[in-house]
């Protein structure tokens, strides 16, 4: 009950709120896209993902536990910049 208003905030985000939410939703009711979320789910319980978005950086789990979405989105960032810096390549 929790994933579909939060798949609807990326929607309209990503969309920069010019997407059709109502299409979106039916979309989302379908049995295509249900049958691909099931599927998805038994490949990240054989990866053993907890959770989604499940992001590592050369092996380095980027976690989300116990921070906001904005703490999170700053950890990737650095984590990346961090990489780059190390490779020698300019942001």
């Amino acid at each position: 009950e929790q994933r579909q208003p939060q798949f609807e905030e990326y929607f309209m985000q990503v969309s920069d709120g010019k997407g059709d939410l109502e299409k979106f939703r039916k979309d989302m009711q379908s049995v295509e896209v249900t049958k691909k979320i099931n599927f998805d789910g038994k490949l990240a319980d054989a990866a053993g993902v907890e959770w989604t978005p499940y992001i590592t950086l050369n092996g380095e789990l980027i976690t989300q536990r116990g921070i906001t979405r904005d703490e999170f989105l700053k950890n990737i960032r650095a984590k990346i910049d961090e990489e780059l810096e190390k490779k020698g390549i300019e942001k």
